[in-house]
């Protein structure tokens, strides 16, 4: 028997099995008859993967936008911004990641406008599960403290989504700006989705205890892994580099990671059903790499380059100096010379 006389149901769940990167591939995979056209494109937006260049493209295409929210399942977002006044062109891996090969279309204003447009398409559909959001920055936008490329104020709009049950948000890559005076506050928005979400990782530059306040109501949270080492961002940017707290100009790396695993010890004991509850950073002056797991007390010793739920071996406290800001590329070095 033919695929296309297959009952439609029964089409559409082998078609599932293809995924939505299989039709993205090639477009031309969705024409093969009228009836697999209609399942086959409901498949290809159950998950949708953008980079700087195709979410412009996707919130530009006002067809393609309007017949999204019934099927879309999870976004995945991977951002490249460039300092456009650099003088080094963009590299190998920039041009990929991007997903432009005669250059960077790295307009904030542009950026910001994408990202507000998929908001409000995100808070349509209500089948949405699962959002994940990377951006790293290139030449001066990867500095911290520097320009700001993307700005806090459309994420919001993205941390808003109220069916969301996972939630992967890296941002360290670049730095992010918001008006002056703004009452924008990641961290809060971000604990506001506790009580729906079961996974939750997060690495921002800036960031605070608040992400991990009590949830205002039951959570059924399983998995949260807040990554604290700003480092291994970039080939060219070596140093360990600690995130400061929000709304706050010195980088008091201690005291944030101090209130960060007491706020994570405190949440492992509300949880139901916690199965990963961990808080990663790095000490001084060794600067390896640890990770703190709230739920048994215990902290491990990870390898380089691993993901941030890899198991580790377990090591005893580890005394660090009280100069937090020892290898903080912010900070200047002041050298001492002994006679």
């Amino acid at each position: 028997m033919s695929l296309s006389r297959l009952p439609p149901e029964i089409l559409l769940y082998i078609l599932g099995y293809l995924g939505s990167k299989f039709f993205a591939h090639d477009l031309r995979y969705l024409t093969i008859s009228r009836t697999w056209y209609h399942l086959a494109w409901s498949i290809l937006l159950r998950d949708l993967h953008f980079t700087t260049r195709s979410l412009r493209r996707f919130t530009d295409n006002e067809i393609v936008f309007e017949r999204s929210p019934l099927h879309i399942v999870t976004v995945d977002l991977s951002l490249v911004v460039r300092d456009e006044s650099s003088q080094s062109p963009p590299t190998d891996d920039l041009r990929e990641a991007s997903g432009n090969e005669g250059g960077i279309d790295t307009s904030s204003t542009q950026l910001d406008s994408s990202l507000a447009k998929l908001a409000a398409l995100l808070l349509q559909c209500l089948g949405i599960q699962s959002l994940r959001v990377q951006a790293r920055g290139e030449g001066r936008a990867l500095q911290l403290g520097g320009p700001a490329y993307l700005h806090a104020t459309p994420l919001t709009g993205l941390l808003s989504l109220p069916h969301l049950t996972s939630l992967e948000l890296d941002t360290a890559g670049c730095h992010l700006g918001s008006p002056p005076n703004s009452n924008v506050h990641l961290c809060r928005s971000i604990n506001s989705l506790l009580p729906s979400l079961r996974r939750l990782r997060c690495r921002m530059e800036e960031i605070c205890e608040t992400l991990l306040e009590r949830p205002p109501s039951n959570t059924a949270l399983e998995e949260v892994i807040v990554n604290l080492s700003i480092s291994q961002i970039s080939d060219t940017i070596t140093s360990y580099r600690c995130p400061k707290r929000c709304k706050t100009v010195a980088r008091d790396f201690s005291q944030l990671k101090l209130a960060m695993e007491t706020k994570a010890a405190t949440l492992a004991t509300l949880l139901r059903n916690p199965r990963t509850l961990r808080v990663i950073s790095h000490e001084l002056p060794s600067l390896n790499v640890y990770a703190f797991d709230a739920i048994t007390g215990k902290r491990m010793l990870l390898a380089n380059n691993v993901e941030w739920d890899a198991d580790g071996e377990l090591v005893d406290d580890v005394v660090e100096e009280d100069e937090d800001d020892l290898f903080d590329s912010d900070s200047p070095v002041t050298p001492q010379i002994v006679w």
